[in-house]
């Protein structure tokens, strides 16, 4: 079967790969199949973690999301446990979808190099999804501290990164490169000089 792989599919993709609407009705009755919150598939039991399934559910809605902050930390392995909320950045004028009620928060980013620098791909559960790497993950939960509640996210996120090999000057390269505001980058270094490694 397609989603058997427990890959998560938008009934478009669906459609082209050659199954029926109808078909789609009949296996979602049955339990054959299950239904995000934004409308996607997939295979009940098939699926990883049901917070990577509703990550993947909300990027095949918004392609040009990227996944960031809490989100992004989780996935980098910078943090232990998924947050309650997804988290999220779209550019300045892009709709953010509102279907379903997976608990969002949406970022408008439009400084430069905000959707170039740090962001690599990924594939969850079927999905190609964009997301800040681990250094700009650390980088924005600094930045953005007042959104996940202060800057002890960002000050245990860098500390396992470098705890992995990073190297804590890695975060210094990335906001010159951001021009990050003056307060963020004195953070920055206040951290880097605290966590040390690899300099």
């Amino acid at each position: 079967m397609l989603l058997s792989d427990g890959s998560v599919r938008r009934p478009k993709a669906l459609r082209e790969a050659g199954i029926r609407p109808q078909a789609i009705a009949d296996a979602l009755r049955a339990g054959q199949v299950a239904k995000t919150q934004d409308g996607a598939y997939f295979v009940p039991g098939a699926e990883p973690r049901r917070d990577l399934v509703d990550l993947a559910g909300a990027c095949t809605r918004m392609p040009r999301a990227v996944v960031c902050l809490l989100s992004a930390a989780h996935l980098a392995g910078l943090v232990d446990e998924a947050p309650p909320k997804l988290w999220l950045a779209l550019p300045q004028g892009v709709h953010a979808t509102t279907v379903g009620d997976t608990p969002r928060q949406v970022l408008r980013w439009s400084y430069n190099g905000a959707f170039e620098v740090g962001i690599v791909e990924d594939e969850v559960c079927g999905v190609t999804i964009r997301r800040t790497d681990a250094v700009r993950t650390v980088v924005d939960l600094l930045r953005y501290s007042k959104h996940v509640g202060g800057i002890g996210s960002g000050i245990r996120a860098a500390r396992r990164y470098v705890a992995n090999g990073g190297r804590a000057t890695d975060f210094l390269v990335v906001a010159e490169t951001l021009q990050v505001p003056s307060s963020t980058m004195r953070d920055l270094q206040v951290a880097a000089a605290a966590i040390g490694g690899g300099e």
